[in-house]
């Protein structure tokens, strides 16, 4: 269990951010022909969330067929395999829309 001791001795404070270390190693490449934008959108309370855009760039496709806006699961985040998957629904001519949820991934705040 992290930021306990089974010894009984003292604990050490869980550092929360801990888990975006992991996206910093992530490097997915974006394709040709695919405009990746990214953000970060403060909320009323205050907290950011990351957010990503995937754009079909106008050699794919003149006008987009539609958006896709992808709220991912409880223990996803944008960086890894969504990459992949807006990418494949960019290339067919869809806007892909994603964000970490508050608390997961790049976005603010404690899970």
């Amino acid at each position: 269990i992290m930021g306990s001791s089974h010894s009984g001795g003292d604990t050490q404070p869980h550092e929360p951010y801990q888990r975006r270390q992991i996206c910093k190693n992530i490097n997915i490449p974006i394709e040709k022909g695919i405009q990746c934008l990214t953000e970060y959108v403060e909320c009323p309370r205050g907290n950011l969330l990351f957010t990503k855009c995937f754009i079909p760039d106008k050699s794919i496709i003149s006008k987009p067929k539609g958006l896709i806006c992808q709220a991912i699961g409880y223990t996803a985040y944008s960086d890894y395999d969504f990459t992949i998957i807006a990418q494949s629904y960019a290339k067919k001519g869809y806007v892909f829309f994603i964000w970490d949820h508050d608390g997961h991934g790049r976005s603010s705040g404690l899970w």
